[in-house]
């Protein structure tokens, strides 16, 4: 029979072939092909795999019934019917998937709307009128799924042609500023302007991160590697299947700050222009000094781990005792080399943040105020040149040559595959380092940290000498000198502070 056909037949007899009935019918050929395993293992061993059982079995049949809405004779009256168009359903549904793939690339396998159909602009009145939002344009993409690899999207973007509101598959866009959809937290993540990924995928890289300790790096390539399948985009599509760890690092973020504004019941606002590495630097800040200064919910709880109860006599509590433990840990971050400067450096390989960027042209010799040489890091004076010259031979030694190689033969650290890296990226720059000068004879220096000495064989300045200074010069960034935390004895941390520098007492005199 043509389709057509049967149409005729469905007016012609309303009260049978009916919404409601159609539907019902739409759902048992939903349905059932999910259970075709259970069914057949249900039958005679005997039984031929590639031909549709006779009947059902009784908790199949029951469990349709639910799904369906229907009784169980009708149930089995539709098995009877349709139990072929079942059977075949498999490979009916390759068939269908490799026409779409045909016909229908075009549209995309996917093909991302924003939710709403009509503007949500409270000042605009075309919603009043009932105007939908109509003007549209579409962009290709990249899906990254967990179960289908990387898949070709079409990103659609309606244009409120009231207000100018722009929408999109995840977030509006008004003055510049980009509003996040409030509600349940999307299914697919957008983490760049053509690059899309299940929230699945994103759950799977947080957990790599916490648990496995992946970087971004890693996550994208174990992705590419285990997920993305072959042949995932057409030849021709506009965008490759490529994954960066940028993508990975922007939809742990997004994500996060997504989970703990729909907590809140608030609205994730972020800057719609400018580079996408500086657009959730302002929200992140937020939200940290949030959790700094209220801390987790979590922080409130007394558990028998970190708090004990004493009775009375009468065995009714007293009083309760709660513990806490502060210490540091030291992790070492890179920031500005003025002590106790919190202000963040732009770049990890900076040597001062923005507001101290002019001691750069500063000498390098703490106390000296004088403006440095071109291309050095001293100034015109000779033991301060001196100094510099020591800690120049140092790092060009044999000795740490051979240890930077031998670190460069391991696979990098951000990446699981193996890199070409520059020796010179491997080793930072040291912290503040003091060094022995003879004031007669400045061409005569030593250094007092381990390690560092005077690689052209001169010797350490007699004790007691006369003639001998001590000073110190900061050539490279400084470190944070450690996490300060606050936990309790069953785990959870209930401060923290990163504590900058330190103040080394001075010696009695």
């Amino acid at each position: 029979m043509a389709v057509d056909d049967f149409l005729k037949l469905a007016n012609s007899f309303p009260q049978v072939l009916n919404h409601d009935m159609l539907l019902k019918i739409s759902s048992f050929l939903l349905y059932t092909p999910r259970f075709k395993a259970d069914i057949l293992l249900a039958q005679a061993s005997s039984w031929p795999a590639s031909d549709p059982p006779l009947f059902l079995p009784e908790s199949v049949t029951i469990l349709l019934s639910d799904l369906c809405d229907i009784d169980e004779k009708s149930t089995n009256t539709l098995w009877s019917y349709l139990k072929d168009t079942v059977w075949g359903y498999a490979e009916k549904a390759k068939v269908v998937d490799e026409r779409f793939k045909l016909f229908g690339k075009d549209l995309g396998y996917t093909s991302l709307y924003p939710p709403f159909n009509y503007c949500t602009n409270g000042l605009c009145n075309r919603p009043t009128k009932g105007l939908k939002l109509q003007k549209t344009d579409q962009m290709q993409g990249v899906l990254y799924t967990l179960d289908k690899g990387v898949r070709p999207v079409w990103a659609i973007r309606f244009q409120c042609e009231g207000c100018q509101t722009a929408y999109y598959h995840n977030y509006s866009v008004k003055d510049g500023m980009r509003h996040y959809y409030d509600g349940s937290t999307p299914e697919i993540i957008q983490v760049g302007e053509h690059q899309f990924v299940e929230r699945k995928v994103v759950n799977m890289w947080r957990t790599d991160t916490n648990i496995s300790w992946k970087s971004f790096t890693n996550c994208a390539r174990t992705y590419e590697i285990a997920l993305s399948g072959p042949d995932c985009l057409p030849v021709d599509w506009t965008f490759k299947a490529a994954l960066k760890g940028d993508h990975v690092q922007d939809g742990f973020t997004i994500l996060s700050l997504l989970e703990d504004h729909h907590e809140r019941n608030t609205t994730l606002i972020v800057p719609h222009t400018g580079e996408q590495a500086d657009r959730f630097t302002e929200a992140i800040k937020a939200r940290n000094a949030r959790i700094k200064l209220y801390g987790q919910k979590e922080v409130l709880h007394r558990c028998k781990k970190c708090t004990r109860i004493y009775n009375g006599n009468d065995g009714k509590p007293i009083k309760s005792v709660w513990v806490a433990v502060m210490d540091g840990v030291t992790l070492g971050h890179t920031c500005c080399a003025v002590h106790n400067c919190k202000i963040p450096l732009t770049t990890s390989r900076d040597r001062y943040c923005t507001a101290h960027r002019g001691l750069s042209n500063i000498c390098a010799i703490k106390d000296c105020s004088e403006p440095v040489l071109e291309g050095k890091r001293t100034c015109i004076h000779p033991s301060h040149q001196e100094v510099e010259c020591v800690y120049r031979l140092r790092g060009e030694s044999r000795v740490q040559l051979q240890e930077k190689l031998k670190r460069q033969r391991v696979a990098h650290p951000n990446d699981g595959i193996a890199q070409e890296v520059d020796v010179g990226e491997l080793i930072d720059d040291e912290e503040e380092e003091e060094f022995e000068v003879d004031e007669q004879n400045p061409n005569l220096v030593h250094g007092i940290n381990e390690g560092v000495s005077d690689l052209r064989g001169a010797s350490p300045l007699p004790t007691g000498s006369a003639t001998k200074k001590r000073i110190s010069a900061q050539f490279g960034r400084r470190r944070t000198h450690n996490e300060q935390i606050l936990v309790a004895p069953c785990g959870m941390i209930l401060a923290r502070e990163t504590f900058f520098g330190q103040r080394r007492l001075q010696p009695a005199q």
